[in-house]
Formats: C-alpha cells, sequence, structure tokens
C-alpha cells in the first residue's frame, strides 16, 4: 500500500512539474515530500499501564499509647552523677596576696658614677686698702699738693671751701669700707673739722681738715691733733 502511495506521489510530481508556469507547483511538490516521509517512518507502540500497589492504611488513635513507668527509665551512672554535683556546686579559688611588679634592670647597663658637684670655694672679703693709699688716691684725683714739710700725711688743696672737701673725702672713705663720724666737739666756723675714721679691723686714725689762707690742709694722724700743732706741722 505504501509503495502505491509513494507511486501516486511521483505522478503527482510530474504533472507539476510539466507545468513550470505555476510557481505553487513547488510548494506542492515540497509538502507532498515532507508528508510521504512523515507516513513512511515507523510507529511505536503504546506502553502497557503500570498496576497500582495497594496502600495498607494504620489508624494511630485506635492503638493504646504505652508510657515508661519510673522503674523502667533509665538510671544515671555514678560517674554522671559526680559530675552533675560537680557542675552545681560553685568553684572557689583561693585568694592570692597581690604582690608589687618586680622592677626589672636593664641587662648590660651597668650604673653612672654620681658626680658630686665641687663646693664652691670661700668668698674671702676683699682686702681693705690702706688708709694712706686710699687718701693719697684721692689726693692724685684732686690734685692736690702736699701741705706739710715733714710729713707725707699731708695734703693741700686750692678749694678754700673745706666743708666740701670734707664731704668728698669722707664718701670716699666709706665706699672703701671704712666707718667715718665726725667729732662734734668742734664749732664749724673756728675753721677746723676732725674725723675719727675706723678700719675694718678696729684700727682707728683721726682725719683733721683745716682752713688756711692757700686753701685746706686734710692731716691723717692717730692722735687727735689741736689747732696748734696742726699750725706747726704745717710751718715745720
Amino acid at each position: 500500500m505504501a509503495e502505491s502511495h509513494f507511486y501516486c506521489l511521483i505522478t503527482l510530481v510530474k504533472k507539476l512539474l510539466a507545468a513550470p508556469k505555476k510557481a505553487i507547483g513547488l510548494m506542492w511538490l515540497l509538502s507532498l515530500g515532507l508528508h510521504g516521509l512523515l507516513l513512511m517512518l515507523p510507529t511505536p507502540s503504546p506502553e502497557p499501564p503500570i498496576a497500582a500497589k495497594p496502600v495498607r492504611v494504620v489508624s494511630l488513635s485506635k492503638q493504646p499509647v504505652v508510657l515508661p513507668t519510673p522503674s523502667q527509665a533509665p538510671q544515671k551512672s555514678s560517674v554522671a552523677r559526680a559530675i552533675a554535683s560537680s557542675q552545681s556546686k560553685p568553684l572557689t579559688l583561693p585568694a592570692k596576696p597581690l604582690q608589687p611588679p618586680k622592677r626589672q634592670t636593664p641587662k648590660n647597663q651597668t650604673p653612672k658614677p654620681q658626680t658630686l658637684k665641687p663646693s664652691p670655694p670661700p668668698v674671702t672679703p676683699k682686702a681693705q686698702p690702706n688708709l694712706e693709699n686710699a687718701v693719697a688716691d684721692f689726693s692724685q684725683l684732686a690734685k692736690a699738693q702736699p701741705g706739710c714739710k715733714t710729713g707725707e700725711d699731708c695734703w693741700q688743696v686750692d678749694d678754700t671751701q673745706w666743708r666740701a672737701v670734707a664731704s668728698r673725702l669722707t664718701q670716699t672713705l666709706e665706699l672703701k669700707g671704712y666707718q667715718v663720724g665726725k667729732l662734734d666737739d668742734l664749732d664749724d666756723d673756728t675753721g677746723i673739722g676732725i674725723y675719727r675714721v675706723v678700719a675694718s679691723n678696729g684700727e682707728k686714725t683721726f682725719l683733721h681738715l683745716l682752713l688756711t689762707d692757700r686753701g685746706t690742709v686734710y692731716v691723717l694722724d692717730p692722735k687727735q691733733l689741736t689747732r696748734e700743732q696742726l699750725e706747726q706741722r704745717m710751718a715745720g
């Protein structure tokens, strides 16, 4: 039967090819060729259906529930009871006294020697200049001349204001460390003034100032001199 169908298809194709002007003939040729191929393919046979197995349904509500009795409950072993009792009790550790951390000294380090600062040398007071030299320095600055012929501790200046000369001279001696004090038993109008000069060692000297017609004369002497003694020293 398949061969008759195939023969019919070939005859139909020949007829279509005989009419080349018909464009649709080609379409029919392709469609018929495909249908012929499908008819020639073998068709598979259907598989038999799988038989369903019976399922047994059990009702749980009708079966009794058996609970375990206390005697049937599993008993804990002695090891488990010991572990449980040890876990229930809190662990207490003995308190250790706190110790201060030890101070670690660096290795290979030698202690530095302590250097003692040298004590400052004792301050020694400056030696007080000689009284005669101090008066001589003042006389040189004041351009004084020797006022007496018999002694070197006698000078004369042209200034007739003996009080001004006495003020400058006593200030110079005080700056040198001498204590100078005027004797109050003489009147300034007499033209004579006597001062007590005390050195740092306690040595006393008297400074005499006398107003003359040539200026002011001043004399140093360990003893207090009178006016007549001063005039004699100047004349001699």
